[in-house]
């Protein structure tokens, strides 16, 4: 496993808007905070700043960055790692931020950095596939990890992407991504110290993190320490609930302890049969405080 005492420096790029560039660099950012070491983002998105909208301790790099600039953006960040979230489409422009990518990178790797592109594909998105895959040509300087998000829970990828170095990011429930935004303050934060009411809420994070850092790919990138602290804080994984978590009000403990319950009560009825008689034995269940 590599050792984190090499630092890492990683560019987050699609072709596409809404691939979960700005998720990933969140979720990295905080595996990092949650393992104990020192990590900054860089927001290259100047059309949306997703990232800075999400974290106001990250940084902006602004369109019309020239190249010469690299030294002192490594030497701003020297000693922690670093991520770029590079917005879609960025590297349409040789003039503009794509002409800093790779003075970047020549710039971390001087300094000992190991340089990553992290390519996100999301579900259902039409001919992303090929489209990803040549953009990947582009970074060819950078290790490449092509990430599958689960944007929409359906699997459904684009059939021509099948590279090899490749991880899954699962899919997170829009009411858990809102507590993390609205109420859990960093994604770190909102797994590492919940308010009171979203303990639940804080486990169902902690695990879809722990989910994606302990795939080889990533555990070789990020090491070991984060998902230790997290299954230490959370050991059991949390029951799969048949119901949507849409918005905040339904990742309260309250909401998601009666999810559990009415889930629990359609697994009954899948069990016994979906007929009269396996309605009555479920309702005898239910009766019985069996469920």
């Amino acid at each position: 496993m590599t050792s984190l005492l090499q630092l890492i420096f990683v560019v987050i790029a699609t072709n596409a808007g809404g691939e979960g560039k700005t998720m990933l660099a969140q979720l990295l950012k905080a595996l990092w905070t949650i393992a104990g070491h020192p990590a900054e983002t860089l927001d290259a998105d100047a059309g949306n700043r997703a990232a800075t909208s999400a974290d106001k301790t990250v940084r902006q790099v602004g369109w019309g960055v020239q190249p010469e600039i690299a030294p002192k953006i490594v030497e701003a960040l020297q000693g922690n790692h670093s991520i770029l979230d590079l917005g879609a489409n960025a590297l349409a422009s040789k003039r503009e931020i794509s002409d800093l990518v790779p003075a970047l990178r020549d710039q971390f790797a001087a300094a000992g950095y190991r340089c990553i592109a992290l390519m996100p594909i999301s579900t259902n998105k039409l001919a992303a596939g090929g489209s990803v895959l040549d953009l990947a040509k582009a970074l060819d300087d950078f290790e490449t990890i092509h990430v599958r998000v689960n944007r929409d829970s359906s699997g459904n990828y684009d059939p021509a992407f099948n590279p090899p170095e490749c991880v899954d990011l699962g899919h997170l429930q829009p009411g858990f991504q809102q507590y993390i935004r609205d109420v859990g303050g960093s994604m770190a934060q909102a797994v590492l110290d919940p308010p009171p009411g979203y303990r639940i809420a804080a486990s169902h994070v902690a695990h879809w993190m722990l989910a994606f850092v302990q795939q080889p790919m990533i555990a070789d990138l990020l090491g070991p320490r984060a998902a230790q602290v997290i299954l230490q804080a959370y050991p059991d994984t949390p029951q799969g609930l048949s119901f949507a978590v849409r918005r905040l009000s339904d990742a309260t403990d309250d909401a998601l302890v009666e999810n559990a319950r009415k889930t629990a009560i359609v697994h009954a009825i899948q069990r016994e049969g979906w007929t009269a008689d396996g309605l009555r034995e479920v309702a005898a269940m239910l009766d019985a405080g069996a469920i």
